[in-house]
């Protein structure tokens, strides 16, 4: 890594953990009502943070305890810087080599040992990337190891009061009133008052229509017959007209 780069990172290191005077305010942080586990202490204690016997966590920079509601805030932070100075370190190591396979023993050694310290604070990508530098034994001690996450206020207030169930209301002294719903009314009409009434049944004689068949008329007969008739009909008349004179 180049200077540049190293001065970069470095840079975005906290510049400090949240100092009490920085912190909210609120009550101090009490270790003795709401206990840390051992990698937080370790966190609190290399980061410059004394755990008194009364349960304040102090901090000698703003002489004064950390509040309760500013502790996950700053567990954050420590755990954060950590990782990130844990990265660099072994980032410089690395850079002393063409190749990782060229490590020495000592810097091998020395990469085992920073590892295993931030190994809580790695992700699980991070942990894939260092686990080839240890033996199978070590890695199933490692792998039970969760990725820290710092508790959080729910887990850090004073010892729960038992809350129970509201009581359930007062019977009441009173007689017992029963009350019981009255059955359906049964009908009593008969099957044959409700039957459907038959339609009637029409009386009168249906009248049958027929139509009258076409009347054919052929237009060769009828030019033909018409002036036989005319003249049969011319001749009877004079006939008639001799006889009477």
């Amino acid at each position: 890594m180049t200077a540049p780069a190293l001065v970069l990172l470095f840079a975005l290191l906290p510049a400090g953990p949240a100092r009490a005077a920085d912190a909210p305010s609120g009550p101090a942080y009490d270790a003795n009502a709401a206990p840390l586990d051992a990698f937080s202490r370790d966190l609190l204690s290399t980061g410059g943070y004394a755990l008194r016997a009364d349960g304040k966590v102090w901090d000698d920079v703003a002489d004064a305890p950390i509040a309760r509601d500013a502790m996950p805030d700053l567990l954050t932070r420590l755990a954060g810087a950590r990782r990130l100075k844990a990265l660099i370190q072994l980032d410089q190591i690395f850079n002393r080599y063409d190749s990782e396979r060229n490590l020495s023993d000592d810097d091998r050694q020395a990469v085992r040992a920073l590892a295993r310290d931030a190994w809580p604070v790695f992700s699980f990508s991070t942990r894939r990337d260092y686990r080839s530098y240890f033996t199978p034994q070590e890695l199933e001690t490692l792998d039970k190891v969760p990725v820290y996450a710092p508790p959080g206020l729910p887990d850090m207030t004073d010892p729960a009061v038992s809350i129970t169930a509201d009581a359930a209301p007062a019977a009441s002294t009173g007689p017992l009133v029963s009350i019981t719903a009255a059955p359906p009314a049964t009908s009593t009409v008969s099957a044959a008052s409700v039957s459907a009434a038959t339609p009637a049944t029409s009386t009168s004689t249906p009248v049958s229509i027929t139509a009258a068949p076409p009347v054919s008329v052929a237009a060769s007969t009828s030019s033909a017959v018409v002036p036989a008739a005319v003249g049969l009909a011319a001749a009877g008349a004079g006939a008639a007209a001799g006889a009477v004179a």
